[in-house]
């Protein structure tokens, strides 16, 4: 079906409000008090690879691991491939995770796989968006 652009950026906007809800709602059920110190199963450095602008995985995603207990630090979105890896080193990240929403932008999670590999530095990466099927996953592999 067919989807005009003030519906989607509508969409978006509710996504975001209901993410908000529910990062709070998630907090509360947790029982961790506003401001407390957390004891983090690990870090997660995350964002939407460069040259897109797309964010609502990425927030889920960013959602889900707080709630499992991890440290998050979101990057945003159009994320430049060395960001990914100098953030990953200066906060010992535990992983990397990337979203993309589109084909090309996808391929950038290949050339952070091989970036990581070049500066021998081994760390778990996790891809997701549209375009990020198995296939995709085991080219980003090769490269790590």
């Amino acid at each position: 079906g067919e989807v005009s652009l003030p519906h989607l950026l509508k969409s978006a906007d509710v996504m975001r409000h209901v993410m908000q809800f529910l990062e709070s709602f998630m907090r509360f059920q947790s029982g961790v008090e506003p401001g407390a110190a957390i004891d983090y199963k690990g870090v997660v450095v995350i964002g939407t690879v460069y040259q897109d602008v797309h964010s609502i995985g990425k927030d889920l995603a960013k959602t889900l691991l707080e709630n499992y207990g991890y440290r998050v630090i979101d990057l945003g979105v159009q994320v430049p491939l060395e960001k990914f890896i100098e953030t990953a080193r200066a906060e010992k990240a535990d992983a990397i995770g990337m979203s993309a929403l589109l084909v090309q932008t996808s391929n950038h999670m290949i050339t952070v796989a091989r970036m990581l590999t070049e500066e021998k530095f081994s760390i778990p990466i996790l891809i997701g968006g549209a375009p990020v099927n198995l296939r995709h996953a085991g080219y980003v592999a090769m490269q790590g």
